[in-house]
């Protein structure tokens, strides 16, 4: 067995690694296919990208943007899951542990962002937002507001004859706000 590389030692990326696991189960018991699962492919793909760039730059501001992009990816799965939750394709329940991982691993992201400064370390801090939600976009109204109208649509497309292409569209739309 080869040596691991520096990255793959990191705890947060160790957790990255699950949430792939987690999404790829998730994903494939899918009876349908929407633009949020494309969306949490591709961020939970570049959170481990992110931190594997992350750990290889010298430069502390390079180190920051890395981090950044990768908890931006993570915040962008978490909203993915809701989505999913909104669409009725998945249970709260079912998407519980992929947003509790995802919360860890922003909680560690923000953290390594903060001590940037040196080389790459993992301190553990508690993330959590004052309304108690895992994540600060949760407390938006207008959050809030988007995953009530994407609950609310995907329903009523179901009852209308729409062409694919057009619920194909509205479908990207309202997962892109």
């Amino acid at each position: 067995m080869t040596e691991p590389f520096g990255h793959e030692k990191l705890m947060v990326y160790q957790k990255g690694m699950r949430f792939v696991a987690l999404r790829s189960a998730l994903l494939e018991q899918l009876a349908r296919r929407v633009a949020a699962c494309d969306h949490l492919e591709r961020g939970s793909e570049s959170i481990l990208v992110n931190i594997a760039h992350a750990s290889n730059a010298w430069s502390p501001k390079e180190r920051i943007v890395y981090l950044g992009n990768a908890n931006g990816s993570a915040l962008e799965c978490a909203a993915c899951l809701d989505v999913m939750v909104a669409k009725t394709l998945r249970m709260p329940e079912e998407i519980h542990s992929g947003k509790r991982l995802l919360a860890e691993i922003v909680s560690i992201l923000i953290t390594m962002r903060k001590t940037a400064a040196n080389r790459i370390r993992e301190d553990h801090a508690r993330y959590c937002t004052k309304r108690g939600n895992l994540f600060d976009h949760e407390d938006l109204d207008v959050y809030q507001v988007a995953l009530k109208l994407i609950a609310w649509l995907d329903p009523v497309l179901k009852k209308f004859s729409c062409s694919a292409n057009l619920c194909s569209k509205l479908d990207k739309s309202t997962t892109s706000f």
